[in-house]
């Protein structure tokens, strides 16, 4: 808009600005340097007789030709080209001879025009005669009718155009307001023509001195002002300064209250448009929501028309009733879809509804064959009359729950017949109110009245044998403190003189902060199993003490009388050999030698046998041995075996422990012997030990044929071999009795190895003198 403003005050004001230069008393022209040609040649210049020839005639001189009609010049050439190249304009006084031999003088004024790049590429010539002027009769009625006619024009389009328009020269000789301007300002021109009243009148525009300050400071461009009107009223304009010449201007402006009131309009219907649009984006979303929210809590919406008896669903209603969403359906038609037997409930419910009562029903549907529960509650909406006019509801599936809740039920009818045929109580400790609560069997076991238990505490705890309440409490902070579960046996006083053991267990709960809020548990009585159980543990130990006894009475005499007999097979089968050799065969031969071979084994084993039971007949005599005199003493007593397959050890500093001396010889002996012996290169023997606050474990490290985890657990066990003894010697009884040996002493021995990479024996032993010499 404001730009086709300027478009058409720049049209009225060059067709104005074009009637005075044609009207000028001056002849004016511009002179084109880059051409040497005219580019305008006012009419003047024949009307006021300036040259003394044609239009014509001057448009078509050259350069040359103009020049040598001047006579007589008071300023340089050079001097004026270095003017109007500084950009400055020049005045001279020029002597020009006519066609007739006369000379006339001209007053010049030379202002240069700079094009694009600050080229000076034209000159704008004011000139005027000296002295009388003659007037060329023959332009002067159609100039003057001309020159009529367009200031009436301008003055109409001046007082009639919808603009605000002010016309002033700079010495404010001449100042004038149009129609338009005086009324949107309500001041007259007569009022206004002042220079103090344009400062006032536009505070923002900048004049404030005077006005050659303001004129040279002008720019081109609209500006938002705002107007003082004589009513007070503060307007909006865009307003824009022309600078016609260097003493008249003119002030163009556009009232901005319409428009003002039109963006203002147009800015509140595109807030409330986009009010509307959030709105309904908040509504779309929230349809949305909802039918998420209801696809999750399985529930869906209904309305009932009362007038046409039609039933509206939501789509989850739909799909809970597993029907296509869109289909109509009437109130009959739904009835049909519940259960027979809940039908009739149904609709009762329903008419009493439609008497005011609440409707809030749980039933039964049939689905595809399948039954499912439904909840169901509505909403009625009653008229002045009392009639209905509709019903709003919903459906939710509680089948799940529903399903949850028979399972809950049986497995609480399940629970109370547990805790009926195992006379077990419930208790439960409510750990913010600190209320305890017994059941019934609670009450019977500690054999208080029913009613008597008050649910604290300390009363709990006045029940409970004074021997116990220390440990009874000691579970119950471990519970609280470090979120154990609780399960203690402690007694009770029953009756006078009774005495029951309840054992009780319990776990606790948690809120979401992770702090306990109750104690829930269970209590049995255990008087008569514990009883039971210490009997029966009495007596299989006092059965098992007599048979351990008879067994090791029976293995050292079966060991010990079974060596005569042995002795004897021996001895004949020898003497046999001896005088009869010559006369037996080969055959004969082999089968005496298998003979003494399974003497001599036979002889072996009850050997063993006869070791193993000295070990646990064998009073154990605690003394303080070191380690390493235990280790010498061993590697001398294998010295040829050590010599033999070329061992080498490797002993670390071991420290003392306690225990006896022959056994830890035992013990060293055969784990070394084992070694050695179970190795096919040069054995590599590490003995170290790691010392401990109560225990000292030794370690017996060998590079030899290694064991399969599968048998860590069966060569403990007695004659138990895993090689055939064509391979390696012995009678499997040797780890056995190292087992036995550490095992008496308060220790254990174990095993870690690997097929082809050794073995470590690892065994521990005391470092002090034990309290208990009997283990």
């Amino acid at each position: 808009m404001k730009k086709a403003f300027v478009e058409e005050a720049e049209i009225q004001l060059g067709n104005g600005l074009q009637s005075i230069l044609d009207n000028s008393v001056d002849a004016i022209c511009r002179y084109n340097l880059r051409d040497q040609s005219f580019s305008y040649l006012s009419p003047g210049f024949v009307v006021y007789n300036i040259f003394g020839r044609s239009r014509e005639e001057i448009l078509n001189m050259s350069y040359s030709q103009l020049r040598g009609l001047i006579s007589e010049m008071d300023v340089e050439e050079a001097t004026i080209l270095g003017a109007l190249r500084k950009e400055n304009a020049i005045n001279i006084n020029i002597s020009l001879r006519t066609p007739g031999g006369a000379t006339r003088k001209l007053s010049c004024r030379v202002v240069p025009v700079i094009g694009q790049g600050k080229n000076l590429t034209h000159v704008d010539c004011f000139i005027r005669r000296a002295g009388k002027v003659s007037i060329n009769n023959e332009y002067r009625n159609p100039l003057e009718d001309e020159l009529q006619t367009s200031r009436k024009i301008l003055k109409i389009i001046f007082d009639n155009t919808p603009t605000l328009l002010v016309i002033w020269t700079s010495d404010m000789k001449h100042f004038s307001m149009n129609r338009f301007a005086e009324k949107i300002l309500g001041w007259t021109t007569r009022e206004a023509n002042s220079f103090d009243f344009l400062s006032s009148i536009f505070p923002d525009s900048g004049i404030k001195e005077s006005a050659k300050d303001y004129m040279s400071s002008l720019q081109p461009g609209f500006s938002e002002w705002v107007c003082n009107a004589k009513s007070g009223e503060k307007i909006p304009v865009d307003w824009a300064n022309v600078r016609l010449s260097n003493n008249l201007n003119i002030g163009i402006g556009i009232d901005l209250r319409e428009r003002k009131a039109e963006a203002a309009l147009k800015e509140k219907n595109e807030a409330l448009e986009n009010r509307v649009a959030e709105r309904t984006e908040a509504l779309s979303k929230s349809q949305l929501d909802l039918e998420h929210a209801q696809r999750i809590g399985n529930i869906g919406n209904w309305r009932f028309e009362a007038g046409t008896d039609r039933l509206v669903w939501s789509d989850e209603t739909y799909r809970i009733f597993e029907i296509e969403p869109g289909t109509r359906l009437l109130f009959s038609d739904y009835l049909e879809l519940v259960h027979p037997d809940d039908r009739d409930a149904v609709d009762r419910s329903w008419r009493a509804a439609l008497e005011g009562k609440e409707y809030d029903l749980e039933y039964r549907i049939l689905v595809n064959e399948k039954v499912k529960w439904v909840r169901q509650k509505a909403y009625l909406e009653f008229g002045t009359s009392g009639n209905m006019i509709a019903a709003f509801g919903i459906t939710q599936d509680v089948t799940s729950r529903r399903m949850a809740e028979d399972k809950l039920k049986e497995s609480e009818s399940r629970l109370r017949l547990a805790l009926e045929s195992g006379n077990i109580g419930v208790w439960s400790w409510n750990l913010k109110t600190n209320k305890i609560t017994w059941d019934e069997k609670m009450e019977r076991m500690f054999g208080v009245p029913p009613g008597w238990f008050g649910g604290t505490y300390k009363e709990m705890e006045r029940l409970i044998h004074e021997e116990d309440v220390t440990h009874f409490r000691k579970a119950i902070d471990d519970t609280l403190q470090q979120s154990l579960p609780f399960e203690t046996i402690f007694r009770i006083r029953y009756g006078k003189r009774g005495i029951k053991y309840i054992s009780s267990k319990a776990q606790i709960a948690d809120d979401r902060n992770g702090k306990p809020v109750s104690i829930s548990g269970v209590c049995f009585d255990i008087t008569g199993m514990k009883e039971g159980t210490e009997n029966l543990i009495n007596r299989l130990s006092q059965e098992l003490l007599r048979s351990n006894k008879e067994l090791e009475s029976f293995a050292y005499v079966a060991s010990h009388d079974l060596q005569e007999p042995l002795r004897m097979i021996t001895s004949f089968t020898q003497l046999l050999e001896i005088q009869y050799g010559d006369r037996l065969d080969n055959r004969a031969k082999e089968y005496i030698g298998f003979a003494t071979d399974g003497a001599k084994r036979m002889y072996d084993l009850i050997n063993s046998l006869l070791a193993y039971s000295r070990i646990n007949k064998k009073e154990i005599i605690f003394s303080r041995i070191d380690g390493n005199k235990v280790v010498e003493s061993v590697q001398k007593i294998l010295a040829l075996k050590i010599e033999e397959k070329n061992v080498k050890f490797k002993i670390e500093n071991l420290p003392h422990v306690y225990g006896d001396y022959d056994q830890m010889i035992h013990l060293f002996q055969n784990l070394i012997s084992n070694s050695i012996k179970f190795n096919e290169k040069s054995p590599e023997i590490t003995i170290s030990a790691i010392e401990g606050k109560k225990y000292h474990t030794y370690s017996i490290k060998d590079n030899g044929i290694g064991i399969e985890p599968q048998y860590f657990d069966r060569i403990f066990q007695i004659f138990q071999r895993l090689h055939p003894r064509d391979h390696y010697e012995g009678t499997g009884i040797g780890l056995a009795i190292c087992k036995r040996i550490v095992e008496r002493h308060g220790g254990r021995l174990w095993v870690e190895s690997q097929p082809g990479k050794g073995s470590t024996f690892s065994f521990t032993l005391h470092r002090r003198a034990p309290a208990n010499k009997s283990f």
